[in-house]
């Protein structure tokens, strides 16, 4: 399978790459990144002579990662043309939009700015889809805000809270999913 990456909105290094992943993990094509040209990449298949799977089997979904010397990210693409799936002699168009950071654990990071006036951001990370519950509490441990209450993808996200109404003093924000959990402190100042 073909890939034209004709319009790439990153700013590439000497180091720049791409690399193409099935869900399973496996790297089924790579190229470097030009900022010159559009960049041609070839996905490669599954040789259907062995048992070992080494490449992408047709339908199977793949997904596009960029590396630029230090760290890897996701990639945020837009099709022009075609689609995420492995076709043996399919062709897909694809701009790159963007980079998503791609985490390495579960966190719940340290609010910013933190103490606040009147609101905070809390970023956190899942390493996978996961069911998320983003809740602040005040010392005496009674629920005082629902930031976040549902499925999430796999990924970096934020919520803001507005603490506009609340009196000043300590709080705490718990980040609740199936396979993590943790509390961070936050300081809210009149």
């Amino acid at each position: 399978m073909s890939i034209l990456i004709s319009d790439c909105r990153l700013q590439i290094t000497d180091c720049s790459e791409i690399g193409v992943f099935t869900k399973k993990g496996v790297c089924v094509g790579a190229a470097k990144l030009r900022s010159d040209a559009p960049t041609g990449l070839a996905i490669w298949g599954d040789d259907l002579t062995t048992d070992a799977i080494d490449g992408a089997t047709d339908g199977e979904t793949f997904m596009f990662r960029i590396w630029d010397g230090a760290t890897e990210y996701a990639a945020d693409v837009k099709f022009v043309e075609g689609n995420s799936n492995y076709t043996t002699d399919g062709y897909s168009q694809i701009s790159i939009e963007g980079l998503v950071s791609t985490p390495t654990e579960w966190s719940l990071s340290e609010p910013y700015p933190n103490p606040f006036n009147p609101s905070t951001t809390i970023k956190f990370a899942l390493l996978e889809d996961s069911r998320v519950r983003l809740t602040v509490y005040d010392l005496a441990g009674r629920e005082v805000a629902l930031l976040v209450n549902g499925e999430l993808k796999s990924g970096a996200h934020s919520a803001t809270w507005n603490a506009e109404g609340f009196t000043s003093g300590i709080y705490l924000v718990k980040m609740e999913t199936p396979q993590f959990s943790e509390t961070r402190k936050l300081t809210l100042i009149r």
